[in-house]
């Protein structure tokens, strides 16, 4: 997953793969097919491990303005981590590889639009128990957050800091709870 990440699709190669899997290349194709399918296990092994994190964040807040501070926080700090390439694998890797390759446009869009469901889904509870009101509408803040999301992940990718992506969260968090619709837009 660290080499697509670090790499791309592209600029992977099988020596690199199989040097940081520690098999021999065929052993990775016997496991996988080739270069596509470790790519597609690469990419389902993020979005169900640290891809994940911010959404679980977002979802263990009971409090919606802490729901959403939680949801940005754990994204910034995903894509500064130390630990990994900076970034995100799916918004900044696979969304460079989607147009040659509909298996990966079809996970970048589930990736996507499964996060702005569940953000609107919250949202929309909220709204109802009155903790929000009904404008901006719940599919365009989960749209504006799943935005914030991928503009941090891009943004860390060309080297901001965690303090850099963090400095406006109070106002970030602001905008979509209460923001209304610009008239003039």
């Amino acid at each position: 997953m660290d080499v697509f990440w670090a790499k791309g699709f592209d600029g992977a190669s099988l020596d690199d793969l199989t040097a940081a899997a520690g098999v021999s290349r065929p052993s990775l194709d016997r496991l996988f097919g080739d270069k596509r399918a470790v790519f597609l296990a690469a990419l389902d092994a993020y979005a169900q491990g640290i891809g994940s994190e911010p959404m679980a964040a977002f979802e263990a807040e009971r409090d919606i303005g802490r729901a959403v501070a939680a949801f940005l926080r754990r994204s910034a700090e995903n894509n500064t981590s130390p630990d990994h390439p900076p970034g995100c694998l799916i918004g900044c890797c696979a969304a460079m590889s989607a147009a040659e390759m509909p298996e990966v446009a079809e996970r970048v869009r589930a990736a996507f639009d499964g996060t702005r469901d569940r953000l609107a889904e919250r949202f929309e509870r909220e709204v109802r128990a009155g903790a929000l009101t009904p404008d901006p509408d719940s599919r365009r803040r989960a749209g504006t957050m799943v935005d914030l999301m991928n503009g941090y992940a891009v943004r860390a990718r060309a080297g901001a800091s965690r303090d850099e992506l963090l400095a406006d969260l109070p106002s970030r968090v602001a905008a979509i709870l209460c923001g209304a619709d610009d008239p003039a837009a």
